[in-house]
């Protein structure tokens, strides 16, 4: 996040196996982020997929009831 966000900022230090964080540094390298801003990217796009995930199984359970009851 840059300093002009509205959302606040929180250091939150985190331990990473160098494998995975040789990955990110890689993926940052071929995106042109930064390792902080490659791991913000991945974990919103993580968070949003769960999003996505929980209303899908939402609507998949509502169509079973609706199917089951007739």
């Amino acid at each position: 996040m840059t300093k002009n966000s509205t959302h606040p900022e929180a250091k939150y230090p985190a331990r990473l196996p160098s494998t995975l964080l040789e990955r990110i540094r890689e993926k940052g390298r071929v995106n042109n982020r930064s390792i902080n801003q490659e791991i913000v990217h991945g974990m919103t796009q993580y968070l949003d997929g769960l999003d996505e995930l929980q209303l899908l199984i939402a609507t998949m359970k509502r169509q079973l009831v609706a199917i089951q009851s007739t």
